[in-house]
């Protein structure tokens, strides 16, 4: 089951091992954590047995555009079509909102599955770009 999950519900710790299993190394620290999912736009998670086995978060001006991040599947649960009930989910309640644009990036092994869900890369003439700012992330 796919639920839009409110930022005060959120059981820290089993999100926090949802990102360590699926080897993402934002965990630290609580406060920060907390703090960025008050400030999305929206959470969304993929509930198996009352456990959260997948979860993806937006960023959006809440009018015009949005920005899918944080998108991942417990490796234990993948191949088993989550994953796209996710993004699917996502761009269903994105285009609810009143969103007409969602942005991604994606790596090579996330793009089949993103393509799926109806999104398309960039033309080679207006690629994405990417800077990150955090130390030791260069």
């Amino acid at each position: 089951m796919i639920l839009v999950l409110d930022p005060g519900s959120v059981n820290l710790s089993e999100l926090k091992d949802l990102y360590k299993a699926c080897r993402w190394d934002w965990l630290e620290p609580d406060a920060e954590m907390h703090a960025a999912l008050k400030g999305s736009f929206r959470l969304y998670g993929a509930i198996i047995d009352d456990r959260i086995v997948g979860f993806a978060r937006t960023i959006s001006d809440g009018k015009i555009c949005g920005l899918l991040i944080d998108f991942m599947v417990h490796p234990a649960f993948r191949k088993r079509g989550i994953g796209l009930e996710l993004a699917n989910f996502i761009v269903n309640d994105s285009r609810n909102c009143g969103l007409q644009v969602i942005q991604l990036l994606a790596s090579k092994e996330g793009s089949p599955l993103y393509q799926k869900a109806g999104f398309t890369s960039c033309p080679s003439s207006s690629p994405g770009m990417v800077k990150f700012i955090a130390a030791g992330c260069d």
